[in-house]
């Protein structure tokens, strides 16, 4: 199944005693495109404050009642890392909520999803997993929406969504493709995307206009596997499940 990641907006956050507060953003990996932390607005709970909840403490959304259940207390929450979340995040914030938390590092010195640094490791020790780190891509969901489509020969719409399936993978890219092809809407893979121009608000794909133009039409962004098949065989590319 795929989720909407509009729609996860406004969610409500469930922690094992309450409600912590609604989903106002999700931030991702631009390098392997993984959700790697919902932005929380806590509303009058803890007010003025935003917090950064991680997929792993998660488990998965509930369309029904629009509710994204989490494994955790509202006191581990209230006693997190106060991080600003207007600002860039650095590997020693992701570290800190690592440790509060008891998160598995994705990103550490032993690979994928390293245990998390005991908060008893030494400070120079810590510094030393932080700096052995390239700087982390974290990129905003909303910030994304509104970025112009390039096809190998001419514009082709914006994004207006993303796809992301039950791993916290973001699997697809929504393009409106607007005056162009009006009423329609599509689906690409970010793998097939060339490049992202960040402070041109520009995605360009390997595609042309008419690949898009002809692709499977879709009817409603609840894509099924059957559809992905389709468009798979459509593009010729190879197929990530």
């Amino acid at each position: 199944m795929l989720y909407q990641a509009r729609d996860l907006e406004d969610y409500t956050l469930r922690a094992e005693d309450g409600d912590l507060g609604s989903v106002d953003d999700i931030f991702f990996e631009d390098g392997d495109w993984t959700i790697r932390y919902f932005v929380i607005d806590t509303g009058r709970w803890l007010p003025g404050r935003q917090v950064l909840i991680s997929p792993k403490s998660a488990d998965l959304p509930d369309p029904h009642d629009k509710v994204l259940p989490v494994r955790l207390t509202k006191e581990q929450v209230q006693n997190s890392p106060d991080i600003d979340t207007q600002k860039p995040i650095s590997r020693q914030q992701e570290l800190q909520l690592a440790q509060h938390y008891g998160w598995p590092v994705d990103w550490g010195p032993l690979g994928a999803y390293a245990p998390p640094p005991s908060p008893h490791v030494l400070e120079e020790e810590s510094r030393i997993i932080v700096r052995e780190q390239p700087d982390s891509n974290l990129r905003s969901a909303k910030e994304v929406r509104g970025y112009l489509i390039h096809a190998a020969d001419g514009e082709i719409g914006t994004v207006h969504d993303m796809l992301f399936d039950q791993t916290w993978t973001i699997r697809y890219f929504v393009i409106d493709t607007g005056k162009i092809l009006p009423g329609k809407k599509t689906i690409i893979s970010p793998s097939w995307i060339d490049r992202i121009r960040w402070a041109e608000r520009a995605v360009h794909v390997s595609l042309t206009r008419d690949e898009i133009r002809n692709s499977p039409e879709l009817d409603t962004l609840e894509v099924g596997r059957d559809y992905e098949e389709q468009l798979y065989e459509h593009y010729q590319r190879r197929k990530y499940w």
